[in-house]
């Protein structure tokens, strides 16, 4: 059984999820993503568009 790879994305990764420059189905196939309470908050200050 291969063990999957764990991240934590910065804002970069994020905006570019948001703007459709990184696939988020492709991460979610590659790696188990992680957040903070700081990556929830700037999520949640960042405008969209």
């Amino acid at each position: 059984m291969n063990e999957r790879n764990k991240c934590m994305f910065d804002t970069v990764i994020f905006n570019r999820v948001v703007e459709h420059k990184v696939s988020v189905e492709l991460l979610a196939e590659c790696v188990d993503v992680y957040a903070t309470h700081i990556q929830r908050d700037e999520i949640n200050n960042t405008p969209m568009f």
